[in-house]
């Protein structure tokens, strides 16, 4: 008995099934730390932002004009700045550079909350580490020169320009770039106490894509605020508002013959500030990764759980296993 005994111990702690199963738990660490590094990867992409940011340097600008219908027309415009990228692990900005002077971004695009308590705009709730700031971008139209359903951006030029700073190495600098807008009020009573604008990324390179032209775009300033301040700031004066009491009466009404209408803000046909102060780095947010993001996720999930089996199951096993059941059923 005691010998038999151990020889079945033998064979249960001989060198062949212990080095399977250094073999089988070895494959298994390695398939799940594979997965858990795509799923960590790509679904933490999702969640970083990385977008260009409005700056309070120069100072928003623009004018009211009462047009003779007695409606009002606001003109607002600024300058945005995106900051050079000093961590690759926290996408803090764009890596531009003289060589590829928008890193692989296609541009800046922007949304501005009107505060017209006629024309609610679109609702939009962006949260980022448990904190929340919900805004009303853009115009559903009450006037339909006020349709504004997606964002803006500059045709021809949606990436600005790049400064060169050769900091913090040799050719690198940062983009900027102006925005602007144009919306018209029933009434003086009903131009805000302030308006306010909200910067996005548009995207890789190509023209962006319906998800990225919306105001749901995640990839925006107000997100960044998020992550970096803990704070969105709507108070007057700042980086993304303006007090429209600071605005100054624009040229003479528009003549009663004549519909009152939006025009484009003019683009400053001054050249940009040389010297733009970029937002310290931070953790940004980006824009993810898109469908190939979520594929990838889910491979991870699966590669996880092949980990788990090959762990805990000696594959090589069962299917002796099974094949010597297949040929007793089979009468071999």
């Amino acid at each position: 008995m005691n010998n038999l005994m151990g020889r079945r111990k033998r064979r249960a702690l001989g060198p062949a099934p212990m080095a399977r199963a250094r073999r089988r738990t070895i494959a298994a660490g390695a398939v799940a730390v594979v997965g858990a590094m795509l799923i960590t990867f790509f679904t933490a992409s999702a969640a970083m932002a990385n977008a260009p940011n409005p700056v309070s340097t120069p100072p928003i600008t623009g004018d009211i004009v009462t047009n003779s219908n007695g409606t009002v027309t606001v003109n607002v415009a600024g300058t945005w700045v995106w900051p050079f990228s000093t961590s690759l692990k926290d996408v803090e900005g764009l890596h531009a550079t003289t060589t590829d002077k928008c890193d692989h971004r296609f541009g800046a695009g922007w949304g501005v909350v009107w505060n017209d308590p006629s024309d609610s705009g679109y609702a939009e709730t962006f949260t980022e580490l448990g904190l929340t700031a919900s805004v009303n971008i853009g115009s559903r139209g009450v006037n339909p020169v006020n349709r504004e359903t997606e964002l803006a951006w500059m045709p021809g030029t949606p990436c600005g320009t790049f400064v060169e700073t050769n900091e913090p190495v040799a050719g690198a600098g940062y983009v900027t770039g102006p925005w602007m807008g144009a919306h018209i009020y029933p009434n003086a009573a009903s131009v805000p106490a302030s308006i306010c604008v909200v910067m996005y990324d548009l995207g890789s390179r190509k023209p962006p894509k319906e998800k990225w032209r919306q105001f749901s775009n995640s990839d925006n300033s107000i997100t960044w605020s998020l992550l970096n301040k803990h704070y969105w700031n709507e108070s007057p004066d700042g980086a993304n508002c303006v007090a429209t009491r600071s605005l100054p009466a624009g040229p003479p009404p528009v003549p009663a013959t004549s519909p009152a209408r939006v025009t484009s803000v003019a683009t400053p046909t001054t050249a940009p500030p040389k010297k733009v102060p970029v937002v310290s780095p931070a953790a940004l947010a980006f824009t993810g990764f898109g469908p190939f993001g979520a594929l990838a996720a889910v491979g991870g999930v699966l590669l996880v759980l092949v980990g788990v089996v090959l762990y805990f199951v000696d594959v090589r096993k069962y299917a002796v296993e099974m094949r010597k059941l297949s040929r007793w059923l089979l009468g071999r």
